[in-house]
């Protein structure tokens, strides 16, 4: 959406080529799969004004390699998002900011002291960064966090439900707020919270990031900060933009 209404803006058209095995290429991988792939040597066919490369929402290297291959082989200016390829410029989203702000959410307005953070995949570049971001919000405010206080959810269901568990069953402290760095852990954790006896958000509040389908239905409703992705479209065709014609609009 940031994409196209930043494109639009400044008088492009948007093509967008995709797949739709992206995430399943793990599990399944056969010559229909191999034959839709070929989609993406259509970068190399037409006549681009220019390219975004969206490197980080790919889930296989395979996959990830064969199209930094054909971004290569083109003279067309190319702006990769979470990656580096030769020949390309590339683009990072500001994942601690958001984290920091949406922390900073729960310390100031809502008063929150103990924190748990619900983190992503470790090493993961954008889940250390969220990481960072929340661990700098709570030193900001004088509020130390421990390893204990980290729990690593792999971006996934199962270990938000385990923390969950784990809370409500007092095997683990209650805390005061849960800080998650996607939506499909929170709201897996706010189910399995209100599953059992625990109030989200008057006994415990949780937070995502992304807003993701997952939180548009989430009953309560949830507190996510949504001006990652959108906002990181629109700066990554306005960086575009100024690769193509060498100046930067607004």
């Amino acid at each position: 959406e940031g994409a196209y209404a930043q494109a639009k803006e400044l008088g492009y058209d948007l093509i967008v080529y995709t797949g739709v095995f992206n995430s399943m290429r793990g599990v399944q991988y056969d010559a229909y799969i191999a034959g839709l792939e070929n989609i993406y040597t259509l970068v190399c066919i037409h006549e681009l004004d220019g390219i975004i490369y969206a490197y980080e929402r790919f889930h296989t290297q395979e996959v990830i390699d064969k199209i930094s291959d054909y971004v290569s082989q083109t003279y067309t200016p190319c702006l990769v998002l979470g990656g580096k390829v030769p020949k390309t410029q590339s683009f990072e989203a500001d994942e601690y900011g958001s984290m920091y702000m949406i922390t900073r959410h729960m310390t100031d307005e809502h008063g929150c002291r103990k924190l748990y953070c619900l983190a992503g995949v470790p090493e993961h570049k954008s889940s250390e960064e969220r990481l960072s971001g929340f661990k700098d919000a709570c030193a900001d405010c004088g509020i130390a966090i421990e390893d204990k206080d980290v729990f690593y959810g792999w971006f996934w269901k199962d270990i938000p439900e385990k923390l969950g568990l784990d809370i409500a069953g007092g095997r683990i402290e209650r805390p005061d707020a849960v800080v998650c760095c996607n939506d499909v852990m929170a709201v897996t954790l706010i189910q399995t919270l209100t599953e059992n006896g625990i109030r989200v958000p008057e006994d415990v509040k949780v937070t995502g990031f992304d807003v993701e389908v997952d939180s548009l239905f989430c009953k309560p409703s949830l507190t996510t900060i949504t001006g990652r992705d959108k906002q990181f479209g629109a700066e990554a065709v306005c960086r575009l933009h100024g690769m193509i014609s060498g100046t930067a609009p607004e």
